[in-house]
């Protein structure tokens, strides 16, 4: 269901990161946000009873994990 966006997030972000510079940072925002509402979505479904919890608030937990690597990451400083 998020396979194709979290694919085409990852291969840009990778793809700017290797690259270097300041170009990842758009990436990695939009990486984030899409991770977070992730997480909303999954913990929204699971409180709802449409999908089974453990699963929904384990992925929900990855989520919030990226969200969080992707913010150290824009924020680290650029060498």
């Amino acid at each position: 269901m998020f396979a194709s966006r979290e694919i085409a997030l990852a291969l840009g972000a990778g793809w700017t990161v290797a690259r270097g510079g300041s170009a990842s940072r758009p990436w990695l925002l939009a990486a984030a946000l899409a991770d977070g509402a992730d997480a909303v979505t999954l913990v929204a479904a699971a409180r709802n009873g449409r999908v089974a919890k453990l699963p929904s608030y384990a992925a929900a937990a990855g989520a919030v994990a990226a969200v969080a690597a992707a913010l150290w990451a824009v924020t680290r400083p650029q060498r």
